[in-house]
């Protein structure tokens, strides 16, 4: 599931993903062959309308 419809409509991510979308997503912006300079960020999930939002 996307976070976001084409029209803009807030679809969450999955629940059971999260934890694994916030480690390939770091594990990504911490890759200096994918990411030149590497960013060293912190990925937070909040909860929307009963909707995950990272």
């Amino acid at each position: 599931m996307k976070g976001l419809d084409i029209d803009g409509t807030i679809l969450g991510v999955d629940k059971n993903s999260v934890s694994k979308m916030k480690k390939d997503f770091a594990n990504l912006c911490n890759n200096k062959n994918k990411l030149n300079p590497t960013s060293y960020i912190n990925i937070y999930d909040y909860e929307y309308d009963n909707k995950i939002i990272l």
